[in-house]
């Protein structure tokens, strides 16, 4: 076996399994080599910019590093700019770069150049490979190197008798290194000690967040991935604080059901206005926002003067923990009820007979320290367009327009904390725990903004509830008489498993609408949120009025209404067709059906079900509204009668829904708390005397005052 061999075994025992080439001479024995060894998959590549680039987008997808084979240092140099990119980006790239036999270097060949000097601005490790009997050695220490957290570009440098000479040693299995490597996220080492979260930088963090709108959560790297972004949305939620990403991120996890994360502006007067309000930045695996290049006049950084920055965790920690970690300490982490607007849900129905829906409760901690289970999150699927209101008084939380748009409607409660983390030098065998925070119940008036895809408009009696009863569930009023439908009647046609569309009977219009006439101002309002308008034309001259004459007054009525929704997709079908002749059905120039004989119909909808799919895709994202109120950090005093006060503020609260008001020690613990929040100097300055009635949350007591 010689190097080459041994290189790419070592690498495919520990989980590198991807080597994107462009070789030269100088590593055709490395190239031959690929042929022998098994899971190591090859794939050329035509420009080594291109190979840097491949593997650089696949670290950031798979989290494992892929290696890459270049040829010598003009090749190198053609890879250069994307192992930048690479590295600004944190990928592990294990980079090997082939090189004249060792012998042949001092002849300084046409293609011989300083490879180490060209390869160390655009690598974190370079290392020439001397012998076949170091080449296992020194390809693990790539290995590792690019499997670190964050990950690292390791360039290894392969002269050509290396790779050609006979390995005098075994090929062994990936040392203890290399097999943790792949433990985390199938490719990251554990974090050192020195990267480990400290309780002071989460309480930092923790304090600035609780302003609220004035301050940012910063997000950059992993803490992108949707497994973490699901934190930073409970810690928005629960504090108000903003959420957005660095401008160029390595990967961002979108989606339905996700947690929406803008990104700061690239142009310098943008992100300047949105970073102009805020008082504290959070930065998790994110760096401090600077423009990209000076400009006369500019200000390089892109905050305010006297912004506070406050580091929770940098790329080299695992960033989803850190949040994990926050959202505790802010309360934010257990049992949520999160509303998820669904295109794949149509009504609220399923609320009519569940109107009550409770996210699973925690479990008790156990003993010898260990944590009992978190509550379980409860996540319940709306359809686009579903206004959350307050039930009693009638104010918008939340309009969730677009698909995946989410708001938390209610947060759960924070788990209490157990005996253990009590003790202190005053305090050495502790004898109360926390015994967690109750969950927030709320009252919901949920209303969906109806959004037909498709309007059918007509003259009265010209079939359109015949044809909606015949492709949907709807079963509007049918009868021989003009203005059966006064209310719009919804139906969902359901083509096949995966294409379905809303379709609305908007009660019929007649010549004035526009002005009022027959009700045409409330029948026509109902077309302005659909997607595509479905002129229905009875060929059996309506009343007198011709297929042509209907078709004029139905698109002047509405033009007039409403100009742009002439511009809106449409279709116009003729309908009856089992009642006219064939003349004048071959005079029609339209398409055509009858909703009785069935004849067409499912040509016809085939056609809406394209103009619907069209619409979709060429509509503008919309961006929800969701309102956050969080709850006042600061304490503050309302007297409710003459000798009745009530404490309100968040803090304050929760000292008294974390602790058992009946356990005397526990009491004294509430003392203690108060007294560092300033309670009983407050209360004081609130006028409350010895005596008075003070309530906190559920709980009361008698004031006395501080002697």
């Amino acid at each position: 076996m010689n190097g080459a061999t041994a290189l790419i075994e070592t690498l495919a025992k520990s989980g590198v399994e991807l080597c994107i080439a462009n070789p030269g001479t100088s590593e055709m024995h490395f190239v031959a080599a690929l042929d022998k060894v098994e899971g190591m998959r090859c794939v050329l590549g035509l420009f080594e910019g291109v190979v840097t680039g491949a593997a650089d987008g696949y670290y950031r997808i798979k989290d494992r590093p892929a290696a890459t084979l270049l040829h010598l240092g003009p090749g190198l140099a053609n890879g250069l700019a994307n192992l930048h990119n690479a590295k600004k980006a944190n990928s592990g790239i294990v980079n090997i770069v082939g090189d004249h036999a060792t012998g042949h270097l001092q002849l300084d060949a046409p293609l011989t150049s300083d490879i180490d000097m060209l390869a160390r601005p655009m690598s974190n490790w370079v290392h020439s490979s001397p012998s076949a009997a170091t080449i296992q050695a020194d390809g693990q220490e790539a290995i590792r190197q690019a499997n670190s957290r964050p990950g690292r570009i390791a360039t290894l440098i392969l002269p050509a008798d290396t790779a050609w000479t006979e390995a005098t040693l075994p090929v062994s299995q990936p040392d203890a290194v290399g097999q943790n490597a792949l433990r985390w996220a199938g490719a990251l080492v554990q974090a050192s000690p020195e990267n480990m979260l400290s309780d002071e930088s989460i309480r930092q963090a923790a304090q600035a967040l609780r302003l609220g709108p004035t301050t940012l959560l910063l997000l950059g790297g992993r803490a992108l991935r949707a497994n973490a972004t699901e934190w930073a949305g409970r810690i928005a939620a629960a504090t108000g604080c903003a959420v957005m990403s660095e401008c160029l991120v390595a990967r961002l996890e979108r989606g339905a059901g996700r947690v929406m994360v803008p990104r700061l502006p690239y142009a310098v007067d943008p992100a300047m206005a949105v970073l102009a309000p805020l008082d504290k930045i959070v930065l998790v695996g994110a760096k401090q926002p600077v423009a990209f290049f000076a400009y006369p006049g500019k200000p390089g950084v892109l905050s305010r003067p006297g912004c506070e920055y406050i580091t929770l965790a940098s790329h080299a920690d695992d960033l989803k923990a850190a949040l994990h970690a926050l959202s505790d300490a802010l309360g934010a982490s257990t049992g949520p009820v999160t509303l998820v607007a669904d295109r794949n849900v149509a009504s609220l129905l399923a609320f009519r007979d569940h109107p009550h829906r409770r996210a699973k409760d925690g479990v008790h901690g156990k003993g010898k320290d260990l944590h009992g289970r978190r509550g379980e999150d409860l996540v319940i699927a709306v359809p686009e367009g579903t206004v959350a209101r307050d039930m009693y008084t009638g104010e918008v939380l939340a309009d969730l327009v677009n698909h995946g748009d989410k708001w938390m409607a209610s947060p759960g409660g924070r788990g209490g904390r157990g005996n253990a983390k009590f003790f202190n030098n005053r305090r050495r065998e502790p004898t109360f725990a926390e015994q967690g925070e109750e969950a927030t119940e709320r009252w919901l008036k949920l209303e969906l903004k109806l959004m037909a895809d498709v309007a059918l408009v007509g003259f009265p009696n010209a079939g359109k509830s015949t044809f909606i009863s015949t492709v949907s569930a709807a079963k509007p009023k049918i009868a021989n008489y003009p203005f059966t439908t006064l209310e719009p009647h919804l139906g969902v046609v359901r083509i096949d498993d995966t294409t379905e569309f809303i379709m609305a009977d908007i009660p019929g219009l007649i010549e004035g609408a526009s002005e009022g006439r027959g009700l045409g101002h409330q029948f026509l309002r109902h077309i302005e949120r659909a997607r595509v308008l479905c002129y229905l034309i009875d060929l059996v001259a309506l009343d007198g009025i011709s297929p042509d004459e209907q078709l004029r007054i139905l698109q002047h009525e509405v033009g007039n209404y409403r100009p742009d929704l002439l511009e809106r997709p449409f279709l116009i079908v003729g309908t009856k067709t089992d009642s006219i002749d064939a003349d004048t059905l071959a005079a029609w120039p339209h398409p055509s059906m009858s909703a009785i004989t069935m004849t067409n119909v499912r040509s016809i909808t085939g056609s809406l079900a394209q103009q619907v799919k069209y619409a979709r895709e060429a509509e503008p994202t919309v961006e929800a509204t969701i309102i956050m109120r969080p709850d006042s950090e600061h304490a503050w005093v309302e007297q409710m009668g003459e000798n009745e006060f009530r404490i309100h503020g968040r803090n304050a609260e929760r000292v008294v829904a974390l602790n058992d008001v009946t356990t005397p020690v526990a009491l004294n613990y509430i003392d203690e708390k108060f007294a560092k929040l300033g309670i009983p100097k407050l209360l004081s300055k609130a006028g409350v005397r010895e005596g008075d009635v003070v309530w906190v949350a559920q709980f009361s007591f008698e004031f006395v005052p501080e002697v």
